[in-house]
């Protein structure tokens, strides 16, 4: 006589794998969850990596329009072999690369936090 097979669902987390007799609709409730949560994070990693995406080209719009409009005060030699134009464009390129450290900061931050599946 065959014996009979109960549907159980496997669920992971981080406490590692949970076997459970559980109805569809449970599951799905349980996706949901998880779903708005994630769709709550993706909105936070948009919104700060827009913010980011603005300084970074307000910084190089300004640059640009230095080159463009003030040529003379980009011009400057500090020394000779250094002028303006080259300390700017190394702060706009320093500035892109610290923005960019503080959002893998934020976003490892973010979503190693407790509570965050």
């Amino acid at each position: 006589m065959p014996t009979r097979i109960h549907k159980t669902w496997a669920l992971v987390g981080s406490e590692g794998i949970i076997v459970t007799p559980m109805t569809p609709p449970e599951l799905s409730e349980l996706r949901g969850d998880r779903a708005l949560a994630a769709r709550t994070r993706a909105r936070a990693h948009w919104n700060v990596a827009i913010g980011i995406l603005g300084i970074n080209g307000a910084l190089y719009l300004t640059l640009i329009l230095l080159i463009a409009y003030q040529k003379t005060l980009l011009g400057r030699t500090l020394r000779p072999g250094l002028s303006l134009a080259i300390i700017f464009g190394a702060i706009v390129t320093t500035a892109a690369w610290l923005l960019t450290l503080v959002y893998v900061r934020w976003a490892n931050a973010s979503d190693h936090a407790p509570g965050a599946d």
